[in-house]
């Protein structure tokens, strides 16, 4: 459920490593398809360097807080749809560049929409990322309690790099690291609104949130994955 302290600074970093992945292979020409746009902070960013941007995500209140956004920028070349990054109702063979970020997607849905030689950018989590804090919350009953905490990077990389060839030509591979500190308030806001630790519970959990508080503050690394990969030529059956 979206909640307006989502995109507040004190738990949302302005980290824009992945539009600058992005930038260098956009033009004025692109159609760009946008899964799991969220508020529309990164489409913000690209859709003045592309011909247009369709951003589709499942969550209403998150549609509906991009649109504000977008007026308020005065940007017009983003359309929004509510769906399933799985299952999208966008026409085939389309787009000169899928992006999605921080989201779950379909290697075969991301090609269904490109054309053949068209661009998918991806911007995921490594297993190790925040490792400070996942470590600090341990595991539980089903194991790790860290989101990815249970896998190795290889055996992420494997898994994405397998499920993508068969539809992509991977062409670039960056790994990205960056401290970050928030306040308690932001630290509280991360765990209660997202995924990193399954089960987060403030009154369960509350001394582990104090060990980890140092002068206020949680500091912790993020590390990152963004892939660049070239949409194959169809060959039918």
């Amino acid at each position: 459920m979206y909640d307006k302290k989502y995109d507040e600074r004190s738990i949302r970093s302005e980290n824009s490593d992945f539009v600058e992945f992005m930038l260098p292979h956009l033009g004025k020409e692109k159609r760009v398809v946008d899964l799991g746009c969220g508020t529309c902070r990164k489409v913000a960013k690209i859709a003045p360097y592309v011909d247009s941007v369709d951003a589709l995500d499942r969550n209403e209140r998150m549609l509906a807080q991009a649109a504000d956004s977008l007026a308020e920028k005065k940007i017009d070349n983003v359309r929004l749809f509510l769906g399933d990054n799985f299952n999208t109702p966008f026409v085939s063979n389309t787009y000169d560049v899928c992006s999605t970020a921080l989201s779950t997607w379909s290697p075969a849905e991301a090609r269904r929409l490109l054309k053949t030689g068209g661009t998918f950018f991806i911007e995921t989590l490594c297993p190790d990322d925040k490792f400070e804090i996942k470590k600090a919350f341990g595991q539980d009953d089903l194991g790790e309690r860290g989101y990815l905490f249970g896998q190795t990077c290889e055996e992420r990389v494997y898994y994405l790099r397998t499920a993508l060839e068969a539809f992509f030509e991977v062409e670039e591979w960056l790994f990205t690291e960056r401290q970050t500190e928030l306040t308690e308030e932001g630290f509280l806001g991360l765990l209660e609104l997202t995924p990193t630790i399954r089960g987060f519970s403030l009154e369960k959990d509350g001394d582990i949130v104090k060990r980890l508080l140092v002068d206020g503050k949680v500091r912790f690394t993020e590390k990152r994955m963004m892939i660049r990969a070239t949409a194959s030529r169809f060959k039918p059956s």
